[in-house]
């Protein structure tokens, strides 16, 4: 859903809804770059409003995830926004420190219920979509298709997702 031109998600258990805008390419319209980044790093906004950060460079940063690692059709860049969203929140900040075992029960928890909510046990982008993105006339008849709304269903479900698992890991 787009409100004031910027993707909404309604996230974790209050269902707030939030946006954001980050910066585009030169020529870019604003609806296109919105619409591009949220379907890859809704779980990553999402955690960001969760934890009080804004930093739209890491939005840009999942990018280049789209359509599975830069259009190689491998995990789906919802499900690495998403584990991102978690390391933001429990990640280890310092290279030799002791990792927070939050981050491991709360990815283990995101994996498990995406595979079991979300997507009947898939996370590769080309099963998802049943689509090869090394194939130009598949990559560009994606969009508009009723795949593209499919990715949209699940950056909102992984956006709301990511909400919950944050909410509840901050309360504990």
């Amino acid at each position: 859903m787009l409100c004031n031109r910027f993707p909404v998600f309604k996230i974790g258990c209050s269902g707030k809804e939030i946006g954001y805008e980050p910066r585009g390419n030169a020529g870019e319209s604003n609806a296109d770059l919105q619409r591009r980044l949220a379907l890859k790093s809704g779980g990553l906004a999402v955690g960001q409003k969760k934890l009080g950060i804004e930093n739209t460079d890491l939005i840009r940063a999942m990018d280049s995830f789209g359509g599975g690692l830069d259009a190689h059709g491998e995990g789906c860049g919802v499900v690495i926004s998403g584990l991102a969203a978690i390391g933001l929140l429990s990640g280890r900040a310092e290279a030799g420190t002791q990792a927070d075992m939050t981050m491991w029960k709360s990815r283990r928890i995101f994996m498990k219920r995406f595979r079991g909510e979300i997507t009947d046990d898939k996370i590769l982008c080309r099963d998802l979509v049943d689509g090869d993105w090394t194939d130009f006339n598949q990559a560009k008849g994606h969009r508009g298709s009723d795949k593209y709304e499919y990715c949209w269903v699940l950056t909102g479900k992984t956006a709301r997702l990511i909400g919950e698992i944050l909410e509840k890991a901050q309360g504990e």
